[in-house]
């Protein structure tokens, strides 16, 4: 066992390390067990790994190579960013332990020698990863395990498990230097977990005798990846050509299984979790003037073609005996509610593994604040006005509406408060009214405030939001503000 550095470089986004969960995508399972494939591929020696670069949104980026460090264990090597190599201690098996590799920071690992304690086992953890067998892993899935994924596999039938704690390890001498989620050491920290969930993919690259252990459907170069022990749960259908756009879909067996059983002759849609549709940016347009309940825009390629992650607005559970439907200990209904749980992470999932077709992630919550901004920014047929008591109501014509759309889309999250939650903000606030919806969005400027929006329904009913952002020098109000200045600049009232 050794630590070497290679000149291998990895080409990736400007955006920053992208997400490689899912690196079998990109490379197909079938040479695994090939030594002389495995040989010819190796970048444990001196190399190159070629990446490809995800798409930014203006499809503009240059590529950046990515130095490696590698550290060996059992023939196999873990790639580190060179930029992180001195921020963490990478800790080998000794003779009787379970695992390849544990990385912790190194930081964390020094402050706790420094406040005079003995053990620091699990400071500044970050992740470990383990070779296991096949019925270990199952087992492990089996039991939903927090923390713990099975992410590989080899041609020898073991099985590779990559941990995360559950908890923040991170230690300091001086624990208020982590009350600033700004600051220095937050910032760190937060950046080598990102790397850090990333890992597993950058190590299937690493190691060409490594595949991922995910069962994967391709269509049209688009791939759906399975997580290993989710495979025999679930039914994948694959369209190569469909009127409504569908990609796949995904259905849960067991209520397939059940509908056949109790003899329906027709079982479509029993058991459905969700689908993946592909529209052009026109065939959105056109949609978005109507209901789209359950069909959420969730990216968009290097194209402009849009992907919409389509979940049933209602529940397509079925047993043989309905009944334990409503049992939440029944081993039936812990069974949907885990694959359901699975079906709410795939959007992330889903771009992260199609990342060499230039995906962007798009809005990814169905609150109605985000449904109309989205309509707003791919039709023209939402007319609008914005107001404040400096000019009145201003309309859109003279300003491209789509950088401003673009950024508050562009939002973190938005989550609703419910109403006895809310506080409403005292003062100004700047007015999208949707002059035909019957409804309108209000974005207050009171200071700390400054992401709280009201809907207004009716003239009547109200409905709050919260919004946040990446980037956190922007704001809801303060985009709209940005967006009413140049209206009234373009119309020459400023």
């Amino acid at each position: 066992m050794k630590k070497m550095k290679s000149k291998a470089m990895l080409a990736l986004a400007m955006a920053g390390l992208m997400a490689m969960p899912f690196a079998g995508c990109a490379r197909e399972a079938a040479g695994a067990d090939s030594a002389e494939s495995a040989a010819a591929e190796s970048v444990a020696a001196e190399g190159t790994m070629a990446g490809t670069a995800g798409a930014t949104e203006a499809e503009s980026a240059e590529e950046t190579a990515v130095a490696f460090e590698y550290t060996e264990s059992e023939g196999l090597s873990l790639p580190i960013p060179a930029e992180y190599a001195d921020l963490v201690l990478v800790e080998l098996p000794k003779e009787g332990e379970n695992f390849l590799f544990r990385v912790s920071e190194k930081a964390s690992v020094e402050a706790v020698k420094a406040m005079g304690r003995t053990e620091t086992a699990g400071a500044g953890e970050l992740f470990e990863i383990r070779k296991t067998t096949e019925e270990d892993a199952r087992a492990l899935v089996e039991n939903d395990i927090p923390g713990e994924t099975v992410f590989g596999k080899d041609g020898e039938g073991n099985y590779y498990v990559i941990s995360r704690p559950t908890d923040v390890r991170i230690e300091r001498e001086d624990m208020n230097l982590l009350m600033d989620p700004e600051g220095e050491e937050m910032k760190r920290w937060q950046e080598l977990n990102r790397w850090a969930s990333e890992e597993a993919g950058y190590f299937l690259e690493a190691n060409a005798s490594l595949v991922t252990a995910d069962t994967l459907y391709t269509v049209a170069d688009f791939c759906l990846p399975i997580p290993f022990g989710y495979e025999d749960l679930l039914v994948v259908d694959t369209y190569e050509e469909d009127e409504q756009g569908r990609l796949f879909r995904v259905s849960e067996k067991a209520s397939l299984d059940a509908a056949k059983a109790k003899g329906y002759s027709d079982t479509d849609g029993i058991g459905e979790l969700f689908a993946i549709r592909k529209m052009t940016r026109e065939e959105f347009a056109a949609a978005c003037i109507y209901d789209m309940s359950g069909q959420l825009l969730f990216a968009t390629d290097r194209n402009g073609d849009c992907y919409l992650f389509c979940r049933p607005t209602d529940v397509r559970f079925e047993r043989e005996d309905m009944s334990v439907m409503y049992d939440e200990s029944s081993p039936e209904r812990q069974s949907w509610d885990r694959v359901a749980r699975w079906a709410r992470t795939m959007p992330e999932t889903i771009i992260a593994a199609n990342r060499y077709l230039g995906l962007v992630e798009e809005d990814r919550t169905s609150q109605e604040l985000d449904v109309y901004l989205t309509r707003m920014a791919f039709t023209d047929a939402v007319p609008f006005t914005i107001s404040t008591t400096e000019f009145g109501p201003l309309e859109p014509e003279g300003v491209d509406p789509a950088p401003f759309l673009n950024r508050l889309r562009r939002g973190e999250y938005t989550s609703r408060i419910e109403a006895y939650d809310a506080v409403i903000p005292e003062g100004e606030y700047i007015v999208l009214d949707l002059v035909e919806e019957g409804r309108r969005f209000d974005f207050f400027l009171q200071e700390g405030s400054e992401n709280f929006v009201r809907e207004v329904i009716g003239g009547d009913v109200e409905v709050y939001y919260s919004m946040s952002f990446r980037d956190d020098t922007e704001t809801a109000s303060g985009i709209m503000q940005d967006w009413y200045d140049a209206l009234a600049e373009a119309k020459g009232l400023k």
